[in-house]
């Protein structure tokens, strides 16, 4: 057994405990202040098990579950599946794009330069729109990483995953 002792003076130990209460207090004046832990906002906080059953998406079902949660419902099988690669510097159209995944909770940022598989299905359920509307699914690693709902009209809309608060309609 090994006993370890130290003799600190007190103005030493007073320094000790002011440098451990600033950590604590910068530490605590962060968390408060972006209003996170982990980057979900209160109720929202997830598991890492949540989070991973979330933006699951190596099978058809998965990505099939993954829309669901935001009460779309879709075609049985992607239009389309090919890979993209997001570019490694984002311009003016990216930045927006990256705008609206971050209201979502997704940052494409993280994957400048990376090839992802892009899954489009076509929305069954969105009140409101005579013309197609389409779910595109970014995926990388099998996990759901952004994406968007909107339509090819020339006067449509897109959005996040999130339903618009008139329940998606192209209004939103």
């Amino acid at each position: 057994m090994f006993v370890v002792t130290a003799k600190m003076s007190k103005r030493g130990l007073i320094a000790a405990l002011c440098t451990a209460f600033v950590v604590i207090a910068v530490i605590c004046v962060t968390v408060i202040s972006r209003g996170t832990v982990g980057g979900y906002r209160g109720d929202e906080a997830m598991t890492a098990a949540q989070l991973k059953n979330k933006t699951a998406a190596a099978t058809e079902a998965e990505r099939q579950s993954f829309l669901a949660g935001y009460g779309w419902k879709c075609e049985e099988s992607p239009r389309e599946v090919y890979e993209v690669t997001v570019p490694k510097k984002f311009d003016k159209v990216y930045e927006n794009y990256n705008s609206l995944q971050l209201g979502e909770g997704f940052d494409l940022k993280k994957y400048r330069g990376k090839t992802v598989t892009k899954y489009t299905y076509r929305i069954t359920n969105y009140e409101g729109c005579d013309g197609e509307v389409w779910a595109t699914l970014l995926v990388y690693k099998d996990r759901v990483i952004g994406g968007d709902i909107a339509t090819a009209a020339l006067d449509g809309f897109m959005h996040g995953f999130t339903r618009p608060q008139n329940g998606g309609s192209a209004a939103a």
